[in-house]
């Protein structure tokens, strides 16, 4: 029940240790996420150019325009001038907010600590949750729409479904070779990152025995490929057309992909005004700090398992986030491309 009623003091009661607990607290760790972040700046100046969150960013890259080989030396050559272009960063914000209060407390076997606790593991789980989510749907809607099979005969590229597709009764045993081929022909160097859905990383774990190398169980690596257990691709490739179930998986060369984080200037800086608070709190499991903004007020605290002359705070933690991958200037190409087996 919600309010800590079950735990008013009416009855002996005794307190569960923390790793008796820990099933009902769990998440599953965001691996995609976390690798994202090992690429999280990636422009200078840093963030501080973002002031307010309603100021747009542009990011500016060369762009390639390779010219044409020529066959003699010309006293009168002439060339091509180059150019830039412009990634606009596209800003989320993802905020998870819990109350506590005074007197709730006082007749229940748990603390305000606890409360507050509680309050604090439950915003990160979900986040972790939430921002796994995102980072997945970045990876899968990003994903590259130009034909990438460079004439391979080991494979089709599906232009409905924007992946290529590894026939698995022939070659399916070969799959990561050909997936390493297919980003070597298309200039992307060593070394990758796959990101698989449940089957492929099961499979890739089997066929090249080197999952009980991690604790995790949800990365690996092998002759310089880092696997990343992504389930939630699964349904989002399943849910097209052909409907994937064989196993599907991006893969990118390293460093293709990142994530910017943001909170305000207020919350970095501590702010502490009449009505409210603006500070920070670090975030365990992601290693980030989240803007965290709080305020004091009376209220009735009847209807949450407290009395009616109670005082409540409210807590909100918050983080900004711009999911981004290697910009690409031609349409519709990118550094995302998708693999399934068939």
């Amino acid at each position: 029940m919600a309010d800590f009623t079950t735990t008013d003091l009416k009855t002996a009661q005794v307190r569960l240790i923390n790793r008796f607990q820990a099933n009902e607290l769990r998440f599953r760790r965001p691996a995609t996420y976390l690798n994202f972040l090992q690429n999280q700046n990636f422009f200078v100046p840093d963030n501080s150019v973002r002031t307010r969150e309603d100021r747009a960013v542009e990011a500016n890259f060369r762009a390639s325009d390779p010219p044409a080989l020529g066959t003699e030396r010309l006293f009168n050559h002439t060339g091509p001038v180059g150019d830039s272009s412009l990634l606009t960063l596209s800003w989320v914000t993802r905020t998870s907010e819990f109350q506590t209060s005074l007197k709730r407390m006082d007749n229940n076997f748990f603390t305000q600590a606890d409360e507050f606790d509680t309050g604090v593991d439950n915003c990160i789980k979900a986040f972790m949750n939430g921002f796994e989510t995102l980072a997945i749907n970045h990876l899968f809607n990003n994903r590259n729409t130009v034909d990438f099979d460079q004439g391979s005969n080991e494979g089709t590229f599906d232009v409905v479904e924007d992946t290529f597709e590894i026939t698995n009764s022939t070659n399916g045993e070969r799959a990561v070779q050909i997936t390493k081929s297919i980003l070597d022909l298309n200039a992307y160097s060593p070394s990758y990152t796959f990101y698989c859905d449940e089957t492929s990383f099961n499979r890739f774990e089997k066929d090249l025995q080197q999952g009980n190398s991690n604790s995790t169980n949800l990365s690996f690596q092998n002759e310089g490929i880092t696997f990343v257990r992504s389930p939630e691709l699964g349904p989002l490739f399943g849910a097209l057309v052909s409907a994937y179930s064989l196993g599907a998986w991006i893969a990118i060369q390293d460093g293709s992909v990142g994530v910017n984080t943001w909170i305000p200037r207020q919350n970095r800086e501590g702010r502490v005004t009449p009505e409210d608070v603006y500070s920070t709190m670090i975030n365990p499991v992601d290693g980030l700090s989240y803007a965290l903004h709080t305020y004091v007020e009376r209220f009735d605290g009847t209807a949450t398992n407290s009395v009616k002359q109670d005082t409540k705070t409210e807590w909100e933690l918050s983080l900004d986030l711009a999911f981004h991958d290697t910009p690409l200037t031609v349409a519709g190409e990118t550094s995302l491309l998708a693999f399934a087996l068939v």
